[in-house]
């Protein structure tokens, strides 16, 4: 019998594997579990060399593993202008940060910026053309809403982008104006492309910084992989600096890539399906978008939103174009993730895979719909019908949900219907959609659990799971969804050596007490990339 590198005793250790849900030792060789079991278990795998790390009790889980975030972007926001609620609960604050940033700033250089929710500010109005031109006059600025649905620009971002008065909507986006006619600064899903056509994009090394960065604050999070929900396919250097931040090691989230048309069509053109790579970085599902968000207005509805400027949102695509885009990925053998968010997009999602299961029907497909969000029963009951998959964002709830609440009342109660997804035994994964909030995995476990809002409103106790399900959803649901259920998502024997010790055992915590728990130690592989 082989001897441990290391051994992880004294713990309260929640494996997500049902033939051995608890134990107290792990024993690891390599970058694999060598053993789960007894302290006494694990004794006789203990020599001379190995290093034995004491739990003292704490409890310890597989690594988060975040369904649906975004790593790389997050990262590249990270370095940018910070404007969330919890640093500008006014307008007034909003537009000094600017100025700050633009007295630091070239005349000319671009001003980025991400994180803005206008109901969570003081007046609840969204950051206007005006606003931001007087803040930055001499700078282009773009502003990204937290739902990353909605950008707020400036007047010389708007004339860098040639857009005008006068400049036509886009098909599924919106130049958003006034009573009189004019552009506001706010640009809507597609829309939002005129300006970030001309902004500068990063140079590789921005990309593998970003990576880094991206990376060291996920494993402080305790998670160890990620779905990267969307490439950035009009980032030259994205896939190169991707593999190279993976061979270099500064990429240590083990990182499963939805492919977005663009980089899908060069990946077919070398005969790939996805799934390719290695269990650091690999390419997985194609993606598809429908519609935009519930908090921006432009999620695809089938009933009128409460404010009626927003109407019933946007769709991205009619029923033809999305059918025949899901069939050619689905025929070729790819597994298909679509962005689903208003009812009306997921209707015609769910449409679409049934034409192409129907036409060719294909086992294991594991094809899913990212968010999931307005989740009605008889969504719910196709979706089971055909296994689809959901990665679902419970955190949304706690972050945003005073805006979902403001925009569709009680509706938000049929919001990522965890409980009755897992009654119809639909497998879920959970995720945060970083930088959309914050990635910290405990806001996801709150909201699933809990269901209220960061102001402490309810969001519907009836789709309400308990806290394994919860714990299920950031770990094993995860790993299945990318086809890696035999690599990670439990502490099991052969599977790779990533946990998250957490300060406090989330099945007994209070809510509060969620909300506040903190990752003491993550290892990825069996190397501790965090510790306190």
């Amino acid at each position: 019998m082989p001897q441990a590198e290391k051994a992880f005793v004294n713990g309260n250790v929640m494996t997500m594997n049902p033939s051995q849900p608890a134990a107290e030792a792990v024993a690891t060789l390599g970058d694999k579990i060598l053993a789960v079991g007894s302290r006494s278990d694990i004794e006789t795998l203990i020599g001379a060399k190995t290093k034995i790390i004491d739990l003292s009790g704490k409890t310890m889980i597989p690594g988060f593993n975040d369904g649906h975030g975004h790593l790389l972007q997050f990262g590249l926001d990270s370095l940018n202008l910070e404007v969330t609620p919890e640093i500008c609960d006014s307008m007034s604050k909003l537009k000094k940060l600017v100025a700050a940033r633009a007295a630091k700033t070239r005349p000319g250089e671009w001003i980025q910026g991400w994180g803005w929710d206008e109901s969570r500010m003081e007046g609840g109005l969204a950051p206007s053309v005006d606003d931001l031109t007087e803040a930055a006059p001499h700078n282009p600025v773009i502003l990204i809403r937290t739902c990353y649905h909605v950008i707020a620009v400036n007047k010389m971002a708007l004339d860098l982008a040639g857009v005008t008065d006068q400049t036509p909507d886009p098909a599924g986006g919106k130049i958003v104006r006034d009573i009189a006619g004019r552009a506001t600064g706010i640009l809507q899903d597609t829309a939002q492309t005129l300006v970030k056509s001309v902004v500068p994009p990063p140079s590789k090394e921005a990309l593998k910084d970003a990576i880094k960065l991206a990376s060291e604050i996920l494993n402080k999070n305790g998670v160890t992989s990620i779905t990267d929900a969307g490439m950035l396919t009009e980032v030259e250097g994205e896939i190169p600096a991707w593999c190279e931040a993976a061979r270099d090691g500064l990429l240590t989230v083990r990182t499963t890539a939805l492919m977005l048309p663009g980089i899908a069509e060069q990946v077919r053109a070398l005969g790939l399906t996805g799934n390719f790579g290695n269990d650091l970085f690999k390419f997985g599902s194609v993606k598809f978008f429908m519609d935009g968000s519930v908090g921006g207005g432009t999620a695809g509805m089938t009933k009128p939103y409460l404010n009626p400027a927003f109407g019933v949102g946007l769709i991205y695509m009619e029923q033809e174009e999305i059918s025949a885009k899901i069939k050619e990925a689905h025929d070729a053998g790819y597994q298909v993730a679509v962005h689903g968010i208003g009812d009306k997009a997921i209707d015609m999602i769910l449409t679409a895979f049934e034409e192409a299961l129907k036409a060719n029907p294909r086992k294991d497909h594991r094809h899913r719909i990212e968010h999931f969000s307005m989740s009605y029963p008889h969504l719910l009951d196709r979706a089971k019908a055909m296994n689809i998959t959901a990665s679902m964002n419970p955190g949304f709830l706690y972050f945003l949900g005073i805006s979902q609440i403001a925009n569709i009342g009680d509706e938000v109660f049929h919001e990522f219907s965890m409980k009755s997804a897992l009654d119809r035994d639909i497998l879920i994964s959970a995720g945060s959609d970083a930088p959309v909030i914050n990635p910290h995995p405990r806001y996801g476990l709150f909201s699933a659990v809990w269901r209220k809002t960061i102001s402490g409103l309810s969001c519907g106790e009836a789709e309400r799971i308990s806290m394994h399900e919860a714990l299920r959803a950031y770990t094993a649901s995860g790993a299945y969804q990318t086809f890696d259920e035999k690599k990670k998502g439990s502490i099991e024997p052969c599977k790779y050596a990533d946990f998250a010790v957490l300060s406090v055992d989330p099945t007994k915590a209070e809510p509060q007490e969620v909300l506040e728990m903190e990752t003491l130690m993550t290892v990825l592989g069996g190397e501790v990339v965090h510790s306190v």
